[in-house]
């Protein structure tokens, strides 16, 4: 007899003249579905030949792009490559590059006037660089095990100033792999039809600490899927982020496995 049983993990773009152009709908769980029930679109552009296609995401009330994105063909789990992110006027607030790892390999921020915020980088370490709005750097500061952070801060001269972390993370003051094991709940239809599988939820940590924006991005079933946008959109609040200072949203992206015994 087969155990349900889970296993949490974690936490953890442009081409040449394209072949084929694919229209997709989807819901707000990231399901393809119909036009009548979707919540946003995506014009998926195949390059024959090619082992990357380049996907330009709309939204469906503004009609206009939000996002670029590189990602591996067929069927990868992860996107791979360049992307681009878009504000509802047009204006770039994100770039980078995805690494096979599923994580941002490169990623910068941009502000409202389209100059560089910050850039982070997984390529040495986990590091992160910030700027001031003349262009100058503000900060440079690396990320260690268990949440320990180093660097040094500049003024807009560029003069060495004391020390003060530009980005904090939203931590849980509980134990989050606890949280998951005590609460989580094998669907009994996933369980009866020897469904297993991952699933990957991204959510946002807002400025109060609450788990919002939760979406699945690696489906495994529907069931699983509720079950995991569930557990993580019901978790108690964390700590929130800052950035320089002021509380500030992040987005985390959470693995969970799922596995009959």
């Amino acid at each position: 007899m087969k155990i349900a049983g889970f296993t949490a993990m974690a936490l953890v773009a442009e081409c040449n003249v394209l072949a084929q152009t694919d229209t997709t709908f989807a819901d707000e769980y990231g399901y393809v579905c119909s036009r009548l029930r979707a919540a946003n679109f995506q014009l998926v552009s195949r390059q024959d030949g090619d082992s990357l296609y380049r996907i330009d995401q709309y939204d469906l009330k503004t009609v206009k792009r939000n996002a670029i994105f590189h990602k591996k063909h067929p069927d990868s789990l992860f996107f791979a490559g360049t992307y681009t992110l878009y504000d509802e006027n047009g204006n770039r607030t994100e770039d980078g590059i995805y690494g096979s790892n599923s994580y941002e390999n490169v990623r910068n921020v941009y502000r409202d006037d389209g100059t560089l915020w910050y850039a982070e980088s997984r390529i040495k370490g986990f590091t992160l660089t910030a700027y001031h709005p003349n262009g100058k750097v503000m900060c440079e500061e690396r990320y260690y095990y268990g949440g320990k952070t180093k660097g040094t801060r500049y003024d807009e001269a560029g003069n060495k100033v004391k020390f003060v972390p530009f980005r904090v993370l939203p931590h849980a003051e509980y134990s989050f792999t606890g949280y998951l094991k005590k609460n989580i709940r094998y669907p009994k239809n996933s369980q009866n039809n020897d469904i297993e599988g991952r699933a990957l939820v991204r959510f946002t940590v807002d400025e109060a600490g609450r788990a919002t924006k939760v979406c699945v991005i690696k489906h495994v079933s529907p069931e699983v899927d509720a079950e995991a946008t569930r557990i993580i959109s019901q978790m108690p609040e964390w700590e929130p982020g800052t950035l320089d200072g002021k509380p500030a949203s992040m987005q985390f992206t959470q693995p969970i496995l799922f596995v009959l015994q």
